[in-house]
């Protein structure tokens, strides 16, 4: 009986097929194809996550300088921001003084001299010679620092101030201000210093206090000056930018008979789009639109609680709650009565040299009101 023996491999006849060869090559070449294209997706994730993230810093910021810009500010030979001026003077005063709160405003349309600052100290009993210490502290201070004049200081008693505090225990400046104006508190007041008119260093100007506000170059972002135009191709990053601006229907642009109004319809949902974007990568950033866009829902459907259940996470909204809390801040006594009384917003004016653009608040027109009043 023959033996059987097994063939070596090397023996084997080895058909090669080309067409195997060649799709073998053409998978190689589309893996090594898509692993570059996975790399270079990588890189651009990499990137457009470092500049989101230097995004989303920039907006808080500039966000932020346009909250100060907007608060309530007291105006005498500089605008200051009253919170920060408080919090100033209030930081000078000696550990053994018995004083609780310092409240800043500016001037009446009765104050006879000059523009100045008046402030309102809440404190206990207090000897003549600590009340003369803090008087030249202050108006050292404010005159320094502050480039500006302190016409006047009004001690009141321990709890005069209580009255005058809102939920968020913040002081209500400008209805206490009316209030000892009109002689209501006189029974709390226990002192009064007062600066003579040729004290006063007369340098009025409408810049902002740099100890109060800072010598931050940042521009606001604000909904009143927002221009679309400038903040998509100045503030969102080109490679956003390139991503976002893919998604425009190149047709209905061709068929469009206003380009440039579709255009900016476009880059609005675009940008919108962006800041839902910044909000999903970081939940402690609120873009300007999510807060315009809450305001809205805020006042016109704050019953339906689905609605803010949907958009808030989408990024497109704060919450209900958040929202709530924002809308009655704002709502403050202290803010509406600035903003409808004494902030300056810009009239176009008839001269004898043509149109000019003034600053001006009801408190400057209400002399022409009650002459219109008047007269008809």
């Amino acid at each position: 009986m023959e033996s059987c023996s097994i063939p070596s491999l090397s023996s084997l006849p080895i058909h090669h097929d080309e067409n195997d060869i060649e799709n073998k090559w053409v998978l190689l070449e589309d893996f090594l194809l898509f692993l570059h294209s996975l790399k270079e997706a990588c890189e651009v994730q990499s990137f457009l996550l470092k500049s989101s993230k230097l995004s989303t810093v920039e907006r808080i910021q500039r966000r932020k300088k346009s909250q100060c810009e907007e608060a309530v500010s007291v105006v005498g030979n500089k605008r200051h921001f009253p919170e920060v001026l408080d919090a100033q003077l209030h930081n000078l005063i000696p550990e053994n003084f018995e004083i609780d709160k310092v409240i800043s405003v500016d001037c009446t349309r009765t104050c006879k001299h000059p523009p100045a600052l008046h402030l309102f100290v809440e404190s206990g009993d207090l000897s003549e010679e600590q009340i003369s210490d803090i008087c030249l502290l202050f108006d050292a201070n404010i005159r320094k620092k502050h480039n500006d004049n302190c016409a006047e200081i009004i001690f009141l008693r321990k709890g005069a101030f209580e009255l005058y505090t809102d939920k968020f225990g913040r002081t209500v400046r400008f209805e206490l201000r009316d209030n000892i104006m009109m002689k209501t508190l006189n029974e709390q007041i226990f002192h009064v210093w007062q600066v003579l008119d040729t004290d006063f260093e007369n340098d009025v100007s409408s810049s902002n206090c740099l100890s109060c506000y800072g010598t931050s170059t940042i521009e606001p972002l604000d909904w009143t000056s927002f221009d679309i135009l400038k903040e998509w191709t100045m503030c969102v990053p080109v490679i956003g930018q390139i991503i976002l601006e893919s998604y425009i229907n190149k047709e209905s642009l061709r068929k469009s008979e206003n380009v440039g109004q579709f255009l900016n319809l476009e880059l609005r949902k675009l940008y919108s789009l962006f800041d839902s974007l910044l909000n999903l990568t970081n939940k402690n950033y609120i873009g300007l639109l999510q807060d315009v866009n809450s305001q809205e829902l805020a006042m016109n459907y704050q019953s339906i609680n689905t609605v803010f259940s949907v958009t808030s996470f989408s990024g497109a909204t704060l919450s209900l709650h958040e929202s709530e809390q924002r809308m009655k801040e704002k709502a403050n006594s202290d803010f509406c009565y600035f903003n409808t009384y004494l902030r300056k917003y810009e009239m176009l004016y008839e001269t004898a040299a043509g149109m000019e653009k003034v600053k001006v608040s009801l408190r400057d027109c209400i002399n022409i009101i009650m002459m219109t009043i008047w007269y008809d």
